[in-house]
């Protein structure tokens, strides 16, 4: 929180994720569910896959969308997005990221719990789908699900958690 305390999904409770998979490559949905079964068993956290959506990825996402999800919070987004046409922040420096991901707290930001959160995959890298090699888009997916978890990054090259994938 912005008071240094920890932040965390609620454990009792499945974490529901919708995808937007309109720019993704062939074979991605399937990508996508083995990510979440695998962060799922790492964490003890139930996801609940509950369709897919036409919603695209931003950085200004609201997490309360009653109009598009109702009277809760909005689930997860995880959706392929165009670097020339998104706001989301795929180039820091003199890379560009594969994905970027960020869990959500309530605006209030006084509560200790992510309520929602999005996962943007870069449609322009060229990561093939599977997770056979580091550079396919299994791990990619893998990667910024742990963001979304509240994982940040770690100076060991070839731990999943590394900037560079693992």
């Amino acid at each position: 929180t912005d008071q240094g305390g920890p932040t965390r999904w609620n454990p009792c409770e499945p974490i529901p994720y919708v995808v937007n998979a309109r720019l993704a490559p062939p074979g991605s949905i399937s990508d996508v569910h083995e990510a979440v079964r695998r962060i799922s068993a790492a964490t003890g956290i139930a996801f609940e896959y509950e369709g897919l959506t036409d919603e695209e990825a931003t950085i200004f996402r609201e997490a309360f969308q009653p109009d598009r999800y109702g009277g809760r919070w909005a689930p997860v987004l995880i959706a392929w997005a165009d670097p020339d046409d998104s706001d989301i922040p795929f180039e820091d420096h003199d890379r560009v990221a594969a994905g970027v991901a960020v869990p959500v707290i309530p605006p209030t930001r006084l509560e200790d719990v992510y309520v929602s959160g999005w996962v943007a995959l870069n449609a322009d890298d060229p990561n093939p789908p599977g997770f056979g090699f580091p550079g396919q888009q299994g791990p990619v997916i893998l990667h910024e699900l742990g963001h979304l978890m509240g994982l940040g990054h770690v100076d060991t090259i070839g731990e999943l958690m590394h900037p560079s994938g693992g």
